[in-house]
């Protein structure tokens, strides 16, 4: 069917080529002539055109997916029949979906898969509020355009509620969505499927861009689903060592195999990662949109070794400031007691001059003979000397 439908035309639109296929059909890269523009097509496959059942759940699907009008939203503009051939027209997005860009560029950074996260939570909750539940979320369905923008697309598998009755695009009890993101309670085929399940497949869809790989991707479709039952995820950071322990704990919450115990609302998924990338949110606008001012209050996330290094340079800038006033109180103290001497130096000097004192006194006086050689003066000499000098000084 691939081949055969390029270069129909189908009522105002010119089918171009293949570019994916979607729960309910295949899409077709198109020209819509009237004006002028790239769309996306996706046709209901020939086999189900003659089944009453898909062909009423395919035009559910373009209803349900035309009431949805949001940015995060791949919007659906237009819907038809043309020669037996069921088909609705959306926005064509010009990007690549998250699979095809892990697979090229391998897990990505924590930051941006956080950032395309935030988005997601915001379209999803979106359509939480319009009563339509995914069911299908996974890489392959979310779009990352070249402008990088987030769409999500491919509703073929939601339930949604008209006049307050639930409406699924497959039949009752059936176990919907892909098997690696499927959320247990689908998995049990239980009826009363809501935005939690929504909730599960976003954290391990949210776990393969951070991984780089599915967290269960080994055997078949059926030891996938039940591990999903059974077993716990492969921890993170045996895979990535780079990832907060934020990031782990949000991990944590959207897939819990509980729903009870699980995060309840996609509203709440959507503020916490506000919060983590410092988003400030200002008011709510409506029901599931939110007017968000994107400044960042804080930086971004820092993982364990960034941590670790800017502590560690901390550290050493407080030890170097440790070492540095040592060295000039020991510097101080060393010129203090060169200039300024304590009172034992004091004591001990006094006691140095008394005991050279007394040998000073029993040093007898010297005379210098005309030779120059100084000689003891005698007893008699030095009391002429002391009457002579007591004359001068009387005399003066």
């Amino acid at each position: 069917m691939d081949h055969l439908l390029t270069g129909t035309i189908l009522g105002d639109y010119e089918v171009k080529e293949s570019i994916g296929c979607g729960g309910m059909g295949v899409v077709y890269r198109a020209h819509q002539l009237s004006l002028d523009r790239p769309v996306a097509i996706k046709v209901l496959p020939p086999e189900f055109c003659t089944d009453h059942d898909y062909v009423s759940r395919f035009m559910r699907e373009a209803r349900a997916a035309a009431n949805l009008n949001h940015p995060n939203i791949i919007q659906v503009l237009d819907a038809g029949v043309s020669e037996n051939i069921y088909f609705f027209v959306m926005e064509y997005v010009d990007g690549k979906n998250l699979g095809q860009v892990v697979r090229e560029r391998g897990r990505l950074k924590e930051y941006e898969a956080l950032c395309i996260m935030y988005e997601v939570t915001r379209g999803l909750a979106f359509a939480h509020s319009m009563g339509i539940i995914h069911r299908d979320v996974k890489p392959e369905n979310i779009m990352l355009t070249n402008r990088r923008t987030v769409k999500i697309g491919d509703l073929g598998l939601a339930k949604w509620k008209l006049r307050g009755v639930d409406l699924a695009l497959t039949s009752d009890g059936a176990s919907m969505g892909t098997p690696r993101y499927v959320s247990p309670e689908q998995i049990r085929a239980l009826k009363d499927i809501d935005a939690r399940a929504d909730i599960y497949s976003l954290g391990m869809t949210f776990d393969h861009l951070l991984r780089g790989r599915p967290a269960f991707c080994d055997g078949t479709d059926a030891e996938i689903m039940a591990r999903h039952l059974s077993d716990e995820i492969p921890p993170l950071h045996l895979f990535n060592s780079e990832i907060t322990l934020s990031t782990l704990e949000l991990l944590t919450a959207l897939t819990v195999k509980d729903r009870e115990s699980r995060i309840q609302e996609m509203s709440d998924v959507t503020d916490m990662i506000s919060q983590m990338l410092g988003f400030q949110q200002e008011e709510r606008t409506g029901p599931g949109r939110s007017s968000i001012r994107r400044t960042r209050a804080t930086a971004k996330p820092q993982n364990f070794w960034s941590r670790l290094r800017k502590v560690s340079r901390r550290v050493f800038i407080d030890v170097i400031a440790v070492m540095v006033g040592l060295a000039v109180a020991v510097g101080l103290w060393m010129v203090s007691h060169q200039y300024w001497p304590t009172e034992k130096q004091k004591h001990s000097q006094a006691a140095q001059s008394e005991e050279s004192a007394p040998s000073a006194q029993n040093t007898p006086p010297t005379t210098t003979t005309d030779s120059g050689t100084a000689t003891p003066a005698m007893p008699s000499q030095q009391n002429e000397e002391s009457a002579f000098a007591r004359r001068r000084m009387l005399w003066g």
